[in-house]
Parts: structure tokens; sequence; C-alpha cells
């Protein structure tokens, strides 16, 4: 009966330490993946990817404060086949032609400063094309410094 009670116990024990060491694994990768800098709100659809029935384009709008530092935008996640991207309606770049699938890209966009308005909400249009779905997953902006890889 002794035998019986330590292979409960023990069977209890392996499960409730696994659990634990589930949930610091899930913590730790969650805070790994939080943006660094400020997060840009977009209007319409985010964070969640959009079939579609023919090929077409998700047109998304966003702004952001541009505080004289923060001048690079990250997008954690690309789902498209091509990304235009413009600020203050000047287009910055294009990623992708249109053919063939950027996912799961991380992008990186140096914006030129004399674009950007100081300590003004500056616009953000991204134009996402896709053939069978679009999406865009952890947009946000952060000074360039941090970007650049020593």
């Amino acid at each position: 009966m002794s035998i019986l009670k330590n292979r409960h116990l023990a069977v209890f024990l392996s499960v409730f330490l696994a659990i634990i060491l589930f949930s610091v694994l899930e913590f730790t990768l969650s805070q790994l993946n939080q943006p660094y800098g400020n997060v840009i709100n977009f209007s319409g659809v985010k964070n969640q990817y959009i079939r579609f029935e023919k090929p077409q384009i998700l047109e998304l709008h966003g702004s952001f404060l541009f505080d004289g530092i923060n001048d690079t935008l990250v997008f954690q996640k690309v789902l498209a086949t091509r990304v235009d991207i413009f600020v203050n309606e000047k287009h910055i770049t294009t990623f992708g032609d249109g053919t063939g699938n950027l996912w799961p890209t991380a992008l990186t966009v140096n914006i030129p400063r004399w674009i950007l308005k100081k300590d003004a909400q500056n616009t953000l249009r991204l134009k996402i094309y896709g053939i069978v779905g679009a999406g865009i997953y952890g947009e946000y902006i952060l000074p360039k410094h941090i970007m650049q890889r020593e």
C-alpha cells in the first residue's frame, strides 16, 4: 500500500513541477516578445490574419508621435506578398514584389528624419498585398541605435 502511495505522490509532484516549469517558461517568453519602443496605433484591423477570396490589398492607417529619438519602424511579423510603407504621405520603402511571401518575416524601416514632424503626430499608411490573405503583428517605433548590431 505504501508503494502505491509513493507512486501517486511521485506522479503528482512530477505533474506539479511540469506545470510550474511551463508557467515560468511561458511568462519568460511572453516578456521577451514585448515591444521595446512606442506601439503604433492603427485604425481598422490589425494583429490578425485576414483571409482573401481573391488577391487584394489591405490598407492600414496609423499615427505616432516623433520625439526626436524614435525613428525606426519595427514590424515583428508580416504576412503578405508585398508591403508599401508611407510616412506623412511620402513613400518610404517597399518590401516584396507581390509574387512571393514575406512571412514570417520581421521588418525594420529607418525613416529619414526630414520626413518626420517633431513633437507632432506623424501619419503611417501601410498597403499590404496578399494573394490568399494578409496580416501584420507587433508594430512599434524605436531609436535606430537599438536596431543596429554591434
